[in-house]
């Protein structure tokens, strides 16, 4: 990991849910992209229902993981058509894509059940 940020969530987010989304940018180094990365960073933080996300890249394959905290699946499906979403997409391999979500789960929770 090497960039996590986080608002002070909301202490009544009953049903909070967990995304992670993986993927492989199409072009530019690494460390191009991982400076790129604080514009949109900068921008999710503003969107309702954010709490956290926690970045990170696998040098070795290029691959790159976001995991997000959101307050409800409303909010995660909001940022989904947002544009900065849609950004990253353009921006990433077709194919390199893939996403998960879980319900009810908060992202610190599930990052200590799959340490292992």
């Amino acid at each position: 990991m090497f960039r996590h940020i986080h608002i002070n969530p909301e202490k009544d987010a009953a049903a909070p849910v967990t995304f992670i989304v993986r993927f492989k940018f199409s072009r530019f180094s690494n460390n191009t992209n991982r400076i790129i990365s604080i514009i949109p960073m900068l921008l999710i933080t503003g969107f309702p229902g954010f709490h956290k996300k926690m970045y990170g890249v696998n040098m070795e394959n290029g691959y790159w993981q976001g995991m997000y905290q959101w307050k409800s699946e409303q909010a995660l499906e909001d940022y989904k058509q947002s544009f900065v979403y849609r950004m990253m997409n353009r921006r990433a391999v077709d194919d390199s894509i893939s996403s998960k979500k879980f319900t009810r789960i908060q992202l610190l929770r599930f990052v200590e059940i799959n340490k292992s």
